[in-house]
C-alpha cells in the first residue's frame, strides 16, 4: 500500500483540492489495472467527506471510500488496519492545516508527503515549516520520508515574477519542487459543489473540462513519478 499524504499548516492552500485530485485521478485509471484507492479526511473542515456525500445524494457511484472521524489518538490504529486487510493500492491522507499531533502520525506513515503552496512568498513560507516538519519526523523515527512542494491554484497563461522567485529559491536550496502545477480552473471548484469528479462535470458550469482533466491527470502522474523516482534513489543509497 502506498500512502501519500497532503500537509501544509496553512489553510487554504489547496490540501484537499490536491487529495481529491491525486484520489479521484488513480480511481478513475484505467490501465494497466485500475487501483483500489481509499481516503482518510482528517482535516476538521471534512470538505472531502462532504465530497463523498453530495456525491452519494446525487446517486454518483462511490469511487472509493472516505474514512473521517479520525484523531491523533487513532490516525495510525487507522493506517494499519487499512495497510492490514491488504485491499488498497493507495491510501490519500487529507491533514490539517495546523501542525498538530495528528499530522506528525499520519507524516510518519507516509510514502510521500505532498505539500501543497501558492505562488506567493506568504505561503512559501508556510510550506517550508511542513518540509521541516518532515525532516525532523524522518530524523526522530530514522527512517526517509520523501516529500515535494507542489504548486497550486497557479495561472494557467503566466508565471509571475514572484512565482518564479520562489520556485528559483526552493531549487537554490535543493528542495523538491513537482515538475507539474496543478492550475487554477473552476471544474476544481465545482467537483465539490456537485459530488463530481471532472469529468463528470457539464461543460457549461465549470469551463473548459478537457483541459482540466489533462491538468489533473498530469499532476497525478507526476505525483507517481516522484514517488518511484524517490524510491529508486532510496533503494540506490
Amino acid at each position: 500500500m502506498i500512502t501519500i499524504s497532503c500537509a501544509s499548516p496553512k489553510g487554504g492552500v489547496g490540501k484537499t483540492t490536491v487529495a481529491t485530485i491525486i484520489a479521484t485521478t488513480l480511481a478513475m485509471q484505467e490501465k494497466p489495472r485500475t487501483p483500489k484507492v481509499r481516503v482518510i479526511d482528517a482535516d476538521p473542515s471534512a470538505n472531502l467527506t462532504r465530497w463523498a456525500a453530495e456525491r452519494e445524494n446525487k446517486g454518483r457511484a462511490a469511487l472509493f471510500d472516505v474514512v473521517s472521524g479520525v484523531v491523533a489518538e487513532t490516525i495510525v490504529d487507522q493506517i494499519d488496519a487499512i495497510e492490514e486487510e491488504d485491499e488498497t493500492d493507495f491510501l490519500i491522507i487529507d491533514l490539517e492545516g495546523t501542525a498538530g499531533e495528528i499530522v506528525g502520525y499520519a507524516i510518519g506513515r507516509s510514502d510521500l508527503v505532498v505539500i501543497p503552496m501558492s505562488s506567493s512568498s506568504m505561503d512559501a513560507r508556510q510550506a517550508a515549516k511542513a518540509s521541516q516538519l518532515v525532516k525532523r519526523m524522518a530524523k526522530t523515527f530514522k527512517i526517509d520520508l520523501p516529500y515535494v512542494f507542489a504548486f497550486c491554484r497557479t495561472n494557467s497563461a503566466i508565471m509571475t515574477k514572484e512565482h518564479k522567485t520562489i520556485v528559483s529559491q526552493l531549487r537554490t536550496h535543493n528542495e523538491p519542487v513537482l515538475e507539474v502545477e496543478l492550475k487554477e480552473r473552476s471544474a476544481y471548484r465545482a467537483i465539490f459543489t456537485e459530488g463530481a469528479t471532472v469529468p463528470e462535470l457539464e461543460e457549461n458550469k465549470s469551463g473548459s473540462i478537457g483541459k482540466a482533466q489533462d491538468n489533473a491527470v498530469a499532476f497525478t502522474q507526476a505525483i507517481i513519478d516522484y514517488l518511484v523516482a524517490s524510491r529508486t534513489i532510496e533503494e540506490a543509497a
